[in-house]
């Protein structure tokens, strides 16, 4: 999976290498060198960390791999799209029982006792919940169906990307779970 943003190539001489396959170039870092003995050689440790963008020269699309390679480089949330993310919304939005859980989600205040989430974070999880009860499924990866035809609680009603919902989700930690639960039983 890559992320749909764009960042420099890293500029480590000797340990990025770059792998044409078709019309794709692959971007490659040599994590690590083995030598065997027997054939006198070192043979060379590699992983991708991106895919080449042939628009822009010198950038690439991550992958997860990049992260953990270069967990010092930050990856923008939103950027240069690899596949164009589809804004356009239907002419006729679902709202129905949206508006049923929305007001559930009113009554409990469940938007207050995350207090720790910016505007964005706190919209994108309760979008995911809301679409985990209307579709009775909690698939990430159909998200963006039921967003383009129902009202979300992001602001100014964002559709992401599949790659930024699946960060979203892996950065949400034990903390935040215990914030929420305390404060929920307060």
């Amino acid at each position: 999976m890559y992320y749909n943003c764009l960042v420099n190539i890293p500029k480590n001489t000797g340990k990025i290498s770059r792998n044409k396959r078709g019309k794709t170039t692959y971007i490659e870092y040599t994590y690590a060198r083995e030598y065997l003995p027997e054939k006198k050689y070192n043979v060379a440790r590699r992983t991708t960390i991106g895919k080449a963008d042939p628009d822009h020269p010198g950038m690439m699309f991550p992958n997860p791999n990049f992260e953990k390679f270069f967990p010092d480089v930050e990856i923008p949330a939103e950027g240069t799209a690899a596949e164009p993310v589809n804004e356009s919304r239907s002419s006729c939005i679902r709202i129905g029982a949206f508006s049923v859980v929305r007001r559930i989600i009113e009554d409990y205040k469940l938007a207050e006792h995350l207090k720790r989430w910016d505007d964005r974070g706190k919209g994108l999880l309760l979008d995911l919940a809301v679409y985990s009860v209307i579709a009775e499924s909690n698939v990430a990866q159909h998200f963006l169906d039921y967003a383009y035809n129902h009202p979300l609680m992001t602001p100014q009603n964002k559709i992401y990307s599949d790659s930024t919902i699946s960060r979203f989700i892996r950065e949400i930690d034990d903390n935040d779970r215990v914030d929420f639960l305390n404060s929920w039983n307060a």
